[in-house]
């Protein structure tokens, strides 16, 4: 009985001694003001551990982290942030004083950057007045001309512009844009192949279709798609993209008729109309 009274006593003994010693460290510990602001005001400011913090000007109040190692002293790891201004970051090291923290904010750049689908098409700006613009060439690769998928430093003055997307294969794409300054304006164009519609009827139908560059297309009702791989085959400066239509040089066939030969304009960028062929007996 009396050895359990013992022991009762010491960790009793034990208890009230670290809260002595926790008393002890409390009171010695030091508490400082940090008055954190910034040029605009109105930034947030977070801390790497702790989070956000406040916007700015507002103070602060650190203390020093008391052990029986000694005294550790408060660092702050802080990040200021405006919309329209690029990001800072201002580390505070081993505080040991009330102090003042001012952050100068810079206005951020206005950027463009322009993706086309599918990838690496030609592009071309324009003022509203359709004036062709230049700009630098933000991106690791630098290019005389413009191609999508770059990003470019603009004015922030700008507010509106006009884009102009060719790529082979696919129809040329013309689009204003609005443009937010202070920030990467980021705009994605899906570009329409290019397929152009032949239809050609016969009375009587039946009828076999050629063509002088392509071959045999088909036999009446016909109706036949081309793509950019035919395309070129019968354009003569071989880019579709310098000329709106070719000349097609069709003959149409079918035993027991007078065969027929013409040459019909076929556009690429438009519909085409039926072609209606009437075919005289032998």
């Amino acid at each position: 009985m009396v050895l359990k009274r013992i022991n009762y006593l010491k960790q009793t003994l034990s208890t009230f001694q670290l809260v002595l010693v926790a008393l002890f460290l409390s009171a010695c510990s030091n508490t400082y003001t940090i008055s954190i602001k910034s040029d605009p005001p109105g930034a947030k400011v977070t801390e790497l551990q702790q989070g956000y913090l406040g916007d700015t000007d507002f103070e602060y109040k650190v203390s020093d982290k008391m052990s029986t190692s000694g005294t550790n002293h408060e660092s702050l790891n802080l990040t200021f942030s405006k919309k329209g201004y690029v990001e800072e970051k201002r580390d505070i090291l081993n505080i040991r004083n009330n102090q003042t923290i001012m952050v100068t904010l810079h206005s951020a750049p206005t950027y463009l950057y322009i993706e086309s689908i599918p990838r690496g098409a030609s592009l071309k700006l324009h003022d509203k007045n359709g004036d062709e613009l230049s700009f630098s060439n933000t991106s690791k690769i630098s290019r005389k001309t413009y191609f999508a998928n770059k990003r470019y430093a603009i004015p922030d003055s700008i507010k509106t512009l006009w884009v102009e997307l060719e790529h082979k294969g696919f129809k040329p794409l013309t689009k204003e844009i609005k443009i937010e300054p202070h920030q990467e304006n980021r705009f994605s164009f899906q570009l329409d192949e290019v397929v152009a519609t032949l239809e050609i009827n016969s009375m009587p139908n039946g009828a076999e279709i050629y063509e002088r560059t392509l071959g045999f297309l088909g036999r009446t009702p016909l109706k036949l798609d081309f793509k950019w791989d035919k395309l070129i085959r019968l354009s003569q400066n071989y880019d579709a993209l310098e000329t709106s239509s070719v000349n097609l040089q069709l003959t149409v066939k079918k035993s027991k008729f007078k065969e027929k030969s013409f040459i019909q304009e076929f556009h690429l960028y438009k519909r085409n109309p039926a072609t209606l062929v009437e075919l005289e007996e032998l």
